[in-house]
């Protein structure tokens, strides 16, 4: 994190970036290694309805954005079955709900693609990149996902 001009900050924020994301995820059941596997690597569309923690301030739409997943691992717990993603999205993804689905929300969500119901624990913002998802033009300088900032 750092201080910034008001002119970036407008840039960044009217401009359409996808974003890569890491996220720590809790998941109901065991997730099948292969079936998680198969989905690295995969752009995928999601239809999303306007979701409930947003609903006052953003009118009740349908949005169509991609979602790649970008690497998945499991994560020894003692809290239950656990994966560390990274995952690219279009701009203006609610990443949570691809993430979970929000109650059908969202579809499909990757919790549907796994075939186990899962809920979003932490995410963090890694890089910002080019529309398309393939160029980082701001990367993330900050400590290790999940050092506990």
């Amino acid at each position: 994190l750092h201080w910034t001009e008001k002119a970036r900050v407008r840039e960044i924020k009217e401009t359409k970036h996808a974003k890569e994301y890491g996220a720590l995820v809790q998941c109901e059941a065991e997730v099948d290694e292969q079936v998680m596997q198969s989905l690295v690597g995969e752009r995928f569309e999601v239809a999303q309805r306007t979701p409930k923690r947003v609903a006052h301030r953003r009118a009740d739409l349908e949005r169509k954005r991609w979602v790649e997943l970008m690497e998945a691992e499991k994560v020894q717990s003692d809290e239950g079955h656990r994966l560390r993603l990274v995952l690219r999205t279009e701009h203006g993804t609610y990443v949570k709900e691809a993430l979970s689905g929000e109650n059908g929300m969202t579809q499909p969500s990757f919790s549907d693609r796994l075939g186990v119901a899962c809920s979003c624990l932490e995410l963090d913002v890694l890089g910002i990149l080019d529309e398309v998802g393939d160029e980082v033009v701001i990367q993330n300088p900050a400590p290790p996902f999940g050092a506990g900032i």
